[in-house]
């Protein structure tokens, strides 16, 4: 099992396509961010260093988290569930998390349910 730390997660995102994705450039990150409704900015992720952040975005009505990641059968296998999110949360919630370690294998994202 690789050990994961939650760089981001909020109640809203307006990505114009909810779900699971990695994010592994500078671009794409800021990307990403530009579609939170926030005026902060993005906090530093260093990907010249190990790292391989996710974001896993879900239905209004709950809140994804990152339950485990792990080497499975030549992918990395990402599993999340869906906690309840706030009432007020419009948009879809999200949580980004980082990987200590470069992931070079194909990242899979499997829902517990």
């Amino acid at each position: 099992m690789m050990r994961h730390a939650v760089v981001a997660q909020g109640p809203s995102s307006r990505h114009a396509a909810p779900g699971t994705f990695v994010i592994r450039t500078v671009e794409e990150w800021g990307a990403f961010w530009n579609h939170l409704p926030t005026r902060q900015a993005a906090p530093p992720i260093d990907f010249r260093r190990p790292s391989s952040p996710l974001s896993a975005s879900d239905a209004p009505a709950s809140r994804p988290v990152v339950v485990s990641v792990k080497p499975d059968r030549g992918h990395t296998l990402v599993t999340w569930r869906s906690e309840p999110a706030p009432a007020s949360s419009a948009g879809h919630p999200f949580t980004v998390v980082a990987l200590p370690e470069v992931v070079t294998t194909q990242m899979r994202f499997e829902r517990q349910q």
